[in-house]
């Protein structure tokens, strides 16, 4: 029996799915839940933009490691980030954490809550977006044969 894994090799057309894939997969819960909470639509575009930055930096990233591990610790750092640059933008001009306005202890007190709150709610969807991207690997990903097993 052959053995294949994952090479390094970028591939436009694999990128383009995983860009269809993982976009949607990020975008549409964002949006559903900028609206359920009724925030305004100003807000609505930055955080959308981050989204779609962040999801076309992770092909790269995913191409350095091979396994699903590590694949998944990135899966993880990308929302982190979001969640970080989520709460920079809502709270940039807001009071938080017992400080002023537009101070950098509230605005990094926003951030803090926004993660907190992120990994709470929004870290439910993370292994389901893992479990696509792993049953989609060999769509989105290159495959080498390694020859034969031992």
């Amino acid at each position: 029996m052959n053995s294949v894994r994952i090479t390094r090799t970028f591939d436009l057309i694999k990128y383009g799915l995983f860009l269809g894939l993982n976009l949607p997969l990020v975008l549409v819960p964002i949006t559903v839940f900028l609206l359920i909470s009724k925030s305004d639509l100003l807000d609505l575009i930055p955080i959308l933009t981050i989204s779609v930055v962040i999801v076309f930096l992770q092909y790269p990233l995913l191409l350095v490691f091979r396994g699903w591990i590590l694949k998944t610790i990135v899966f993880y750092l990308s929302m982190v980030t979001f969640l970080g640059c989520y709460g920079l933008v809502v709270s940039w001009n807001f009071a938080a954490g017992g400080y002023g306005a537009g101070t950098w202890n509230a605005r990094f007190s926003g951030v803090l809550v926004i993660v907190l709150f992120g990994h709470l709610f929004g870290g439910i969807f993370l292994p389901v977006i893992v479990l696509i991207n792993w049953l989609a690997r060999k769509l989105t990903f290159v495959y080498e044969n390694v020859g034969e097993m031992p």
